[in-house]
């Protein structure tokens, strides 16, 4: 139960604060992550459909 109160607490003075400089740097170090992640799949996706087979066999050695 204290653990619990504890978090709440932890929870809820961090929220009054502003974001600092070093929260934005994660954040937008996070956002870079996941958008080259999301491009490598969509660049993977677009080249399944145009190449087909070929590039599948290719791709995975068979």
């Amino acid at each position: 139960m204290m653990t619990t109160m504890f978090r709440r607490r932890q929870w809820r003075d961090k929220r009054h604060h502003p974001a600092t400089m070093e929260d934005l740097y994660m954040s937008h170090q996070a956002m870079g992550v996941l958008c080259a992640l999301a491009g490598t799949g969509t660049a993977l996706v677009i080249l399944l459909l145009f190449l087909g087979q070929p590039f599948v066999d290719d791709l995975f050695g068979r």
